[in-house]
């Protein structure tokens, strides 16, 4: 699995968050697909939170 795979994939599991992910290459949509079928274990998930946690106060999106 990728780092973008597991991004991908603990992203997926969060709540009110849609996942919108760009690519341009065909193998990089397909390793963004197979980020479907990764699952990650809770122990996974909970240090995923951990490292990455929500913010406290609405924050806005930072425009690029």
């Amino acid at each position: 699995m990728t780092t973008a795979q597991v991004a991908l994939a603990w992203l997926l599991h969060q709540e009110n968050v849609i996942v919108i992910p760009k690519s341009s290459r065909i193998d990089h949509i397909e390793q963004n697909r197979a980020a479907l079928d990764l699952h990650l274990s809770a122990e996974e998930l909970k240090a995923l939170d951990t490292a990455f946690p929500p913010p406290i106060q609405p924050t806005p999106l930072e425009m690029l």
